[in-house]
């Protein structure tokens, strides 16, 4: 009964903003699908379920109410050609069913040289997108329901605004905290102006699960669709152990079907190291043609 019960709610919750998706056309400022924390990353982009920290105000505003205290985090991420996009959160337990979260994404695409109609150099430019959010979550019964709202920029030869919503839903616990359920919709918006043309954001809609095998060894997997993208899969394990009663050691991998590239794009791997309330994790992801991404996060709990 209490599965039935919040598949209906995760239902109403998601049908308003799920109405306006329309699953088609080029959307723009991709950025805002670039992941958050290395260790969801590492295991193939996966997190709707079970984001442990901060990173839930990208995966699932509602996982905030999943810990106690507070938690930072910061991840960079390197590409080719010299941009980078950096992510960083906070997130802090109110009492113990609520939790606010705060997030900022930046991606620089790089310093660029400008043309001008007859092939003058008009001097450099560097382009870049930016977004700040803030969340609230709150449990109601055993369900987490959460909502982050996001003021967007970005700037190429000139600037434009724009203003997003996040909405996600956690289930209760099933089989002993074992098994869990996740849905989020993301990038909720009426789109981005540049000049007189509005173009779409990336509206993902996302359904996850992670499931605990035992105490050390934790499998997940997410499928989802991005509007202008087709419907994909990700899916992926961790093996963590303790050292001892302050060392962690976790190896992670994954894979999503989402890449376009040729190569072992959609492959992910990375490695975790906690020491106390401090962990470091880091993500590889070959994207053929495209590259090699490395993605690193510093997560601290206080």
């Amino acid at each position: 009964m209490k599965k039935i019960k919040f598949l209906l709610s995760a239902f109403l919750f998601l049908a308003a903003p799920a109405a306006v998706y329309s699953g088609d056309g080029i959307t723009a400022l991709p950025f805002l699908e670039m992941g958050a924390g290395a260790r969801y990353i590492a295991m193939g982009g996966v997190g709707t379920a079970l984001a442990e920290d901060s990173a839930a105000m990208y995966w699932n505003p509602s996982l905030l109410t999943g810990g106690s205290g507070g938690c930072a985090d910061l991840m960079h991420a390197a590409y080719d050609g010299g941009s980078h996009y950096d992510w960083i959160s906070a997130s802090y337990a109110i009492g113990t069913n609520s939790a606010i979260g705060f997030c900022a994404q930046y991606f620089s695409a790089g310093t660029l040289e400008e043309f001008g109609a007859s092939g003058e150099n008009l001097g450099r430019f560097t382009p870049y997108d930016a977004a700040v959010g803030l969340g609230y979550a709150v449990k109601i019964g055993a369900i987490g329901i959460g909502v982050a709202a996001k003021y967007i920029r970005s700037q190429i030869i000139s600037a434009a605004n724009a203003y997003a919503f996040d909405f996600g839903i956690s289930a209760p616990d099933i089989l002993n905290g074992r098994l869990k359920l996740g849905a989020a919709i993301t990038n909720v918006s009426e789109g981005i102006k540049y000049d007189s043309e509005t173009e779409d954001l990336p509206m993902a809609l996302r359904f996850g699960a992670g499931f605990f095998l035992n105490d050390n060894l934790l499998v997940l997997a997410d499928i989802g669709k991005v509007k202008g993208r087709d419907a994909y899969a990700a899916f992926g394990g961790e093996f963590a152990v303790d050292v001892n009663a302050d060392f962690l050691l976790a190896l992670r991998a994954g894979y999503n079907t989402i890449a376009e590239s040729e190569g072992l794009s959609g492959l992910c791997a990375g490695i975790g190291i906690g020491y106390k309330t401090l962990l470091i994790d880091y993500a590889f992801s070959p994207m053929g043609n495209l590259g090699d991404t490395h993605r690193a996060s510093v997560t601290l709990y206080f």
